[in-house]
């Protein structure tokens, strides 16, 4: 008699200890073909509530960002979310010409950052200058559709910055708003407008060696300026302007 032997991949769970917040088509099973397997970010319980960490406990000190492909994780995890109050580490300025606040700063370390509506009952209408310099924690900024201006250097030295959406009310981008956010993936201009910065199709930044860049400044005549991400702040070159309607 022969024997064969009749084998299947085992499958782990994931558990998501959301602590109020939530998490759209959330990954709950995987096995070992589907790893290094990305952690998604969720959505905090209010827009004040921006995202840290996931950790393995619920004490929040092994955090964890990504399940690698090691055979000490194959196995079930039980995650727990972790937020701050962006209250606590946002800064603002009331700027009489905007009749609103400007973000100033930002001191926290969250991975996601959800910029509030208002600030003491008033709206937040602009990011200021070198806001989030150096900001090397995040990872994903969501604007309301309040903000009309971004300022020079706004997010400058973001290197883990992946995604930002600029909302329609955007009517001012300044210079080097994005300059060597090294990570930076895509601008979302509007629903149905989505910028790859992967496509290196900007001829004159690779042929300089840069990283492409994104969206510098928006005005009312519905026109988009796409500019190289310099690794110098004193090179500026505008290279690409695009159509942009509604």
């Amino acid at each position: 008699m022969t024997l064969y032997a009749e084998w299947e991949i085992n499958t782990y769970s994931i558990t998501y200890n959301l602590n109020g917040g939530s998490l759209d088509n959330a990954v709950t099973t995987f096995t070992i073909n589907d790893l290094p397997l990305d952690l998604q970010i969720p959505t905090g319980e209010t827009d004040n509530l921006s995202f840290v960490k996931w950790t393995t406990d619920e004490g929040g000190n092994n955090e964890i960002k990504v399940i690698e492909r090691k055979e000490e994780n194959l196995k079930d995890f039980s995650l727990y979310a972790f937020y701050e109050d962006s209250a606590n580490f946002l800064t603002y300025k009331y700027n009489s010409e905007i009749e609103g606040y400007e973000v100033t700063g930002y001191t926290g370390s969250a991975i996601k950052v959800i910029i509030p509506k208002q600030y003491k009952g008033t709206e937040i209408r602009s990011i200021k200058n070198g806001a989030f310099y150096d900001c090397n924690t995040l990872e994903y900024i969501i604007l309301q559709k309040n903000i009309i201006s971004i300022g020079e250097g706004a997010f400058e030295l973001c290197t883990a910055l992946k995604e930002i959406s600029i909302p329609d009310s955007v009517v001012n981008i300044g210079h080097s708003a994005f300059c060597r956010c090294l990570n930076l993936k895509s601008i979302k201009l509007s629903d149905n407008i989505v910028y790859d910065l992967n496509t290196n199709d900007l001829a004159s930044s690779e042929s300089l060696g840069f990283n492409l860049s994104v969206l510098i400044s928006g005005n009312s005549s519905s026109i988009v300026y796409l500019i190289p991400l310099l690794s110098f702040e004193s090179i500026f070159t505008p290279s690409l302007s695009i159509s942009y309607s509604e």
